[in-house]
């Protein structure tokens, strides 16, 4: 009988028993938790109220008076109104009145256009967002001259607003966060709880390490590969089932022959092939640039040149068998990593053909990350989503951790469950989903501070080596919600 997966020991008392194994983990946090108790930006400008008017929203049908101020905080531009509290005479004593409080918070930056209507002794304003907000933005009626004064105060924190367009002139430098009281920070129960929901689900708790004796055959497959995806594998297993799960079927003898195309490639050819001369330079190049992993060297029992000599052949190997597809960096990444645990050459060749093929559309069509990463975040997080367009962020920065499949983010134990859960269903384009659901995991630091491009990208370079090891379980359920929510044409486009 299987052993279900044990629960993870995390900082709370109170947890609930939980299914997942992990000694660490970066988490989302608990909504109903306050988002961080201390400052974690290391250049946090100051917060401060640069303006507090005396205004009239529009309540359909009545207005409603209360206080507009604007308000600097870690940067960025808040609007802020709160309905003043009336009071009524009761035997001669004033008392509250139990009317409503309206109330709204918004960042300026959300509404990038507005109008206005001028009237004689007013001005009605309404800001119009530019992605959907989970608040009621009311018209602000200013009266008398006061709009100009709101509008000179926020020309003086560099916020235009003209022809009915808000532009703001932002001059800062990127944030530097404080990681380490960041991850501190963050809450586990939400996360670990619907985690734990999916592997019940879905009956991954009933499945078991894969060990020699795993049975691999058409009826035991679809268990075989869940077990490697949630379980892992024994080490000495690990190639022989990475290469059943990727459909290797590559055969020692074509391996040989262009083996022996390589060697006979004089230099005059290659100097007349253009793209061929370029491609093998290029290989020269960054193979003195990878780095040649210990588990490498060990499982070859090689040096570290004798080692750079055979990625070095399996290359130009490539570049024969694959000559449209051609060279790309991170390609020796990926090879060094498959040779972790294949100890054949052409058997490694066999296993990178594979992988190539799966990940087509970012080695071999060398297409933009927002093709891809765009419809993903928009179907499991469209808030989110929105939050990204609008403020002009592209999936740049992602680029790295899908083209060398995190390699350089993860521990080399927690990158190879990666690799495990990647391999287990290639149809499924995990790398995908995985840098995704890391994207998601975090987009409450990014939204509370409204990082930038380049702070987003300063943030996750301080965060390698400190991921949720996890994550993939975040990733299984973004693709489950992908297949099921997300159009034929971007289910097309994803998995293509």
């Amino acid at each position: 009988m299987s052993k279900p997966i044990t629960a993870p020991q995390t900082p709370s008392k109170s947890s609930p028993s939980l299914l997942l194994n992990r000694n660490t983990s970066t988490l989302t946090m608990s909504l109903n938790q306050p988002l961080y108790t201390s400052p974690i930006l290391h250049n946090s400008l100051t917060n401060e109220t640069k303006f507090k008017e005396v205004v009239e929203v529009i309540v359909n049908p009545k207005r409603v008076e209360g206080y507009l101020s604007i308000n600097t905080l870690t940067g960025h531009v808040y609007l802020q109104f709160q309905s003043i509290i009336q009071s009524e005479i009761t035997g001669g004593t004033p008392q509250k009145k139990k009317s409503p409080l309206y109330y709204f918070n918004f960042c300026i930056e959300d509404t990038p256009s507005y109008s206005i209507a001028k009237r004689l002794i007013e001005t009605e304003v309404r800001f119009h967002p530019g992605r959907q907000l989970n608040i009621q933005l009311y018209p602000i009626i200013f009266k008398r001259d006061s709009f100009i004064s709101f509008c000179d105060t926020l020309k003086s924190i560099n916020v235009i607003m003209n022809d009915g367009f808000i532009r703001t002139e932002k001059k800062r430098i990127p944030y530097e966060v404080d990681v380490g009281k960041y991850i501190s920070q963050l809450q586990y129960d939400e996360q670990l709880i619907k985690r734990n929901s999916w592997i019940k689900q879905i009956r991954a708790d009933c499945t078991e390490k894969i060990t020699q004796e795993t049975r691999w055959d058409k009826m035991n497959q679809t268990n075989v590969r869940k077990a490697l995806f949630y379980r892992g594998t024994n080490e000495e297993c690990r190639c022989d089932i990475w290469k059943k799960c990727l459909g290797y079927s590559f055969e020692e003898e074509k391996y040989s022959k262009l083996t022996k195309q390589v060697a006979l490639t004089m230099d005059i050819q290659i100097n007349q092939n253009k793209k061929l001369s370029i491609l093998w330079k290029q290989i020269e190049k960054d193979i003195v640039r990878t780095h040649i992993t210990t588990a490498c060297s060990k499982n070859w029992n090689l040096s570290k040149k004798e080692i750079e000599s055979i990625v070095k052949r399996l290359l130009k190997c490539w570049t024969l068998y694959n000559f449209d597809g051609g060279y790309q960096q991170g390609m020796s990444d990926i090879l060094i990593g498959l040779m972790e645990y294949s100890k054949l050459e052409y058997e490694t060749f066999g296993l990178f053909i594979k992988v190539m093929e799966m990940m087509s559309s970012v080695y071999l069509r060398n297409e933009k990350t927002d093709i891809y990463m765009s419809p993903i975040i928009k179907v499991i997080d469209p808030d989110f989503h929105g939050y990204l367009k609008m403020v002009g962020i592209s999936y740049s920065f992602m680029y790295k951790w899908i083209i060398l499949l995190f390699r350089r983010d993860f521990p080399h134990s927690a990158c190879v469950r990666l690799w495990d859960a990647i391999f287990a269903y290639p149809e499924n384009k995990l790398y995908f989903f995985i840098a995704a659901s890391l994207l998601v995991q975090h987009k409450e630091i990014i939204m509370k501070y409204r990082f930038e491009l380049d702070d987003i990208s300063i943030f996750f370079q301080e965060m390698e080596n400190k991921f949720d090891d996890n994550i993939y379980i975040d990733a299984d359920i973004a693709v489950s919600s992908f297949r099921v929510n997300a159009s034929d044409k971007e289910q097309l486009l994803v998995f293509s």
